[in-house]
C-alpha cells in the first residue's frame, strides 16, 4: 500500500475514533450527514447483517483486505483495544 492508502486509512481511522469516542460521553447526540441505503453484508461467522436491524446502536465497520501487509493489522489492533474497552452487552 503506498503512501497515499496509508493517508486515507489513518484519515478514515481518525474520523471512526472521533466519533466513537463522541459517542461515548453522557449524552452525545451525532448529527445525522445523510441516511445511508440499507444494505446487507456478510459477517466474520458468514451470517449476513443488514445495516437495518443495527438502527439505534453505534456501529463501527472496519473494511479491510485479506492480504493487506501493512497498516490493516494495525488498524484492526486498534479496534480490538477500543472494543475490549467498551462495555458491551
Amino acid at each position: 500500500m503506498g503512501v497515499q492508502g496509508r493517508t486515507i486509512t489513518a484519515v478514515a481511522f481518525i474520523l471512526i475514533m472521533s466519533i466513537v469516542l463522541g459517542a461515548c460521553t453522557a449524552k452525545a447526540q451525532l448529527p445525522v450527514l445523510r441516511e445511508a441505503q440499507d444494505f446487507t453484508l456478510t459477517n466474520q461467522y458468514g451470517s449476513g447483517v443488514r445495516l437495518s436491524h443495527l438502527r439505534g446502536r453505534v456501529v463501527v465497520m472496519d473494511f479491510i483486505y485479506t492480504s493487506c501487509p501493512d497498516v490493516c493489522g494495525r488498524l484492526n489492533r486498534k479496534l480490538r483495544t477500543m472494543w475490549d474497552q467498551l462495555e458491551v452487552d
